[in-house]
């Protein structure tokens, strides 16, 4: 029984760790940090009731903690930040990047760094910049490159 819960252990953890970094959770687990993660599954609403399955929590959050957006709502001081967020971003002096510049600011991330929520990493930037340097560039440009 022992042999047999080692081996799923095992087995387990090399399921688990990435082949980018094989020793990242081996590290974590000596130094006791690694952390589980938590998914909230049940929120008790007002009338005392609970939510039933993730699904149904995500919806209710949604629907709870998230302000309607609507315009004809709007006080004035709402209305004008409506307008100034409709304006692009720009002053005088301001210059859309090169490609250069931003080839040079691509290979200069870390590219050990974790992914970010977006999930792109800097080496998938990198190899899209080298496919489509134009396109990547006007990413970062309002008026392109």
């Amino acid at each position: 029984m022992l042999r047999k819960t080692k081996m799923l252990s095992w087995k387990q953890y090399c399921k688990d760790t990435t082949t980018s970094n094989p020793w990242n959770a081996v590290y974590k687990l000596a130094t006791g940090n690694i952390k589980k993660c938590i998914t909230l599954s049940t929120l008790r609403k007002p009338d005392r009731t609970t939510t039933k399955d993730l699904a149904e929590t995500t919806r209710y959050t949604i629907e709870s903690f998230t302000p309607e957006d609507n315009e004809e709502s709007d006080n004035e001081h709402q209305k004008l930040l409506r307008a100034l967020f409709k304006e692009p971003m720009t002053t005088e002096d301001d210059t859309p990047f090169t490609t250069i510049e931003v080839r040079e600011a691509i290979k200069g991330m870390n590219k050990t760094k974790a992914l970010g929520e977006d999930g792109i990493t800097s080496d998938i930037l990198y190899r899209a910049f080298s496919k489509i340097p134009e396109s990547t560039t006007a990413m970062y440009c309002t008026t392109g490159a």
